[in-house]
């Protein structure tokens, strides 16, 4: 095999990849989009209510944030996998301080999230080393006392 042959091989692995990758975005992004969608309508009425009850001011507010979830809902559902893989890409060519933030945001939630797990884990492991049943340790009996 040469090494002409072998850059093509991966080339085509890697164009599969990424069309797969691209058919599950355009799945997923439709799906997403018709629930926020559902959660745009939620709002809505939320909104009604809540003028009913004479709240005009959160009632505004929230008949804005159900149009720009009504906004993003039809720009998943329209928008093709390539598409919204170009225009992520764009985002981030174009606002890299945005994504080395949004990282590490996400860094720091995953991180928090595993101390909590680890320290829920901790302390189940040492209530079950009490005894079965995460029943509390009790000191051996002495018949002396």
């Amino acid at each position: 095999m040469t090494q002409g042959s072998t850059e093509a091989g991966s080339g085509s692995a890697t164009e599969q990849a990424r069309s797969r990758f691209s058919q599950q975005l355009d799945r997923r992004s439709t799906q997403a989009g018709e629930r926020l969608s559902s959660t745009a309508s939620d709002v809505r009425s939320m909104a009604e209510e809540l003028r009913r009850q004479g709240k005009d001011a959160p009632a505004s507010m929230a008949e804005q944030a159900a149009a720009q979830a009504d906004r993003v809902a039809d720009y998943l559902k329209a928008a093709s996998g390539e598409r919204i893989m170009r225009d992520a890409e764009d985002f981030a060519r174009g606002r890299p301080w945005a994504v080395a933030a949004g990282g590490l945001a996400l860094g720091f939630v995953a991180s928090r999230l595993l101390k909590a797990s680890s320290s829920r884990r901790y302390h189940a492991d040492r209530a079950d080393e009490g005894g079965s049943q995460g029943a509390p340790r009790s000191e051996p009996h002495d018949p002396a006392r």
